[in-house]
């Protein structure tokens, strides 16, 4: 089974890690991205990454 990961704030080093997350995702290693963070305009550039983009850490 592999991992579901979520990341939590999507600034400059939440997207350095999103980015990384993408590529263990391309070679199988982890299954599902999850994003979340307090600025609804982050979206589109967190969905080039991440499966899905929340803007509550709870819902996530």
């Amino acid at each position: 089974m592999r991992p579901v990961v979520g990341v939590v704030g999507c600034g400059r080093w939440g997207m350095t890690h999103l980015k990384t997350l993408y590529n263990l995702k391309q070679q199988g290693i982890i299954s599902a991205i999850h994003a979340c963070d307090i600025k609804p305009s982050k979206q589109a550039e967190v969905a080039k990454f991440a499966d899905s983009f929340y803007t509550d850490w709870q819902t996530l």
